[in-house]
């Protein structure tokens, strides 16, 4: 049984893997995956749907985190850029590559088909995650699915403030504990938390999340989204990356918090004609040149945050911080 289901999980994995796109054959690998781990553990509709909530944002409920699987781009992207990293580490003869990963959800769904293009020779990998139910459903997945020999640690923990015992192992962080925008969920605080800890030459993965504040077209349902077409960037709001963490922290006391610095918009009455929807966009860099960008995952569609109507004969100004609070995201405020 454990021999099949690693054997399919192969299959899918180099579905995912593929640099072509067949939708078709992706939605087809996407359904088995989820019918191989809901057929391991399925979900009660009481307690496990209940997300957990902290001072820096919030952990998904048990059967919320299931559901991701099924953004079929999002599982892809993600799969295939850290297969990339693996073999990217592999070709430089390292010895076992050692990811961490944080915020695995109830299935372990980004590295579960990755293992099984591996020997428990060549990956090991530690599992972090914070909420009890799904922390008790991601181990029993692994064990169905035969590969404990993997794991170096099952860690029970909350990601944003874990201190690492063994940090110069880790030769690759992963966490997708994320919504667009990056709204609401801990990305944000758990890279800030797990990556300084690590090897300067650690992957994160992923390795860039920006979000930049845009105005979009009147009609952008059913521009063409290519380049300019369907939006005008203003700028960048916030981009998390181990270059941008590595400048914020530089010349940072100990426990001294970052801020994120605010940025000031203009919106020209002249552009309100064909662009009167202020929004934030989302584009993710998985690994090296694979890429999530907009409109192709739930992660990645525009969030509309204000609309100018039919009021387009003036000039507006707009101050976005990025916040880690109980509700974390972009605030705006109207100058």
């Amino acid at each position: 049984m454990r021999k099949q289901i690693q054997a399919d999980l192969s299959n899918i994995a180099d579905v995912l893997r593929k640099e072509t796109l067949n939708y078709k054959e992706l939605s087809e690998s996407i359904n088995e995956f989820q019918e191989i781990v809901s057929g391991i553990h399925s979900f009660r509709k009481d307690g496990e749907i209940e997300s957990l909530h902290f001072d820096n944002g919030m952990a998904l409920g048990t059967s919320y985190a299931a559901m991701c699987l099924k953004d079929c781009m999002r599982t892809k992207m993600f799969v295939k850029g850290i297969i990339e990293a693996i073999d990217t580490l592999a070709s430089k003869s390292m010895g076992a590559i050692h990811i961490l990963y944080a915020g695995t959800g109830p299935y372990a769904t980004l590295l579960l088909p990755v293992l099984a293009k591996y020997s428990s020779e060549r990956v090991k990998c530690s599992l972090l995650e914070v909420n009890a139910s799904t922390f008790e459903s991601m181990k029993a997945v692994i064990k169905e699915c035969g590969f404990e020999d993997f794991v170096v640690e099952y860690i029970h923990a909350d990601a944003t403030q874990f201190e690492i015992d063994n940090p110069k192992s880790i030769d690759i962080l992963v966490s997708e504990t994320m919504q667009r925008a990056l709204d609401s969920e801990q990305q944000v605080p758990i890279v800030m938390n797990l990556l300084p800890q690590l090897r300067s030459d650690a992957i994160l993965i992923p390795e860039k999340i920006d979000v930049s504040a845009v105005q979009m077209r009147i009609d952008w349902m059913h521009a063409t989204k290519t380049g300019d077409a369907f939006c005008k960037q203003l700028g960048s709001v916030i981009e998390l990356s181990r270059n941008e963490i590595e400048r914020m922290t530089a010349g940072l006391k100990h426990g001294e918090q970052i801020q994120f610095s605010s940025k000031v918009f203009t919106v020209s009455s002249a552009s309100l004609k064909t662009h009167n929807e202020l929004s934030l966009l989302t584009e993710i860099q998985i690994f090296d040149t694979t890429w999530l960008r907009t409109f192709d995952s739930g992660l990645t569609v525009p969030k509309g945050v204000y609309s100018f109507s039919d009021d387009t004969e003036k000039e507006f100004k707009f101050k976005m911080q990025y916040v880690v609070d109980g509700d974390p995201g972009v605030r705006i405020e109207r100058q």
